[in-house]
């Protein structure tokens, strides 16, 4: 699912904005079932302690970062922060 997600939203050569990125995963995240294996996921490369965000971005050409807390950082904008948005928003309602 991440690796749909990059390909799908963020990788470079699709020639949207971070912003535009974001409002297509916040629609995407209205699906409960797609929402839910992303969190699993994002779970599971969290708890990783051999997961790169670095080398992950990379492979997918979507940030380019020698430094990992950097790569991390620029996850948790882009993939984190709005499933914490969706999940508030869900919660609200």
């Amino acid at each position: 699912m991440l690796d749909d997600l990059m390909e799908s939203i963020y990788a470079v050569d699709l020639g949207l904005s971070e912003d535009q990125g974001k409002e297509m995963y916040l629609r995407m995240l209205k699906d409960g079932d797609w929402r839910n294996k992303i969190i699993a996921e994002v779970r599971s490369a969290l708890l990783d302690q051999d997961f790169s965000w670095t080398q992950f971005f990379d492979e997918h050409d979507v940030y380019s970062s020698d430094n990992e807390s950097h790569a991390r950082e620029y996850a948790e904008r882009i993939i984190l922060t709005p499933l914490r948005l969706r999940a508030e928003d869900g919660m609200s309602r």
